[in-house]
């Protein structure tokens, strides 16, 4: 059951998740960052950057141990390798705000 349950909230499965927390993955054909890309919800006030919004990501994934924040990082960096030292960044970075 519990297997069933992680598998079921995924980004593909609950994208409204990802709304509800301000971020979502975006295909961005043709820009210089590559094509599918983590960024702010532009309609929600929760992150001033696309950076905030993928530091936020990130941190869920690592420090809450979020299974749903991984996968979403994961599909992305499938789809855009280059976006995984952008995500990185975002972890290292400490000028980078952390909003919560």
């Amino acid at each position: 059951m519990y297997v069933k349950q992680i598998m079921e909230n995924t980004i593909d499965n609950n994208p409204a998740q990802a709304k509800r927390e301000g971020w979502d993955i975006y295909d961005c054909f043709g820009s210089d960052s590559g094509p599918s890309q983590i960024q702010k919800n532009d309609d929600d006030t929760k992150f001033k950057t696309d950076l905030e919004a993928i530091k936020f990501v990130a941190k869920r994934a690592t420090l809450a141990n979020s299974n749903y924040h991984k996968q979403a990082i994961l599909k992305v960096i499938e789809a855009n390798p280059q976006e995984a030292v952008i995500i990185l960044k975002s972890l290292l970075d400490d000028s980078i705000p952390y909003v919560h």
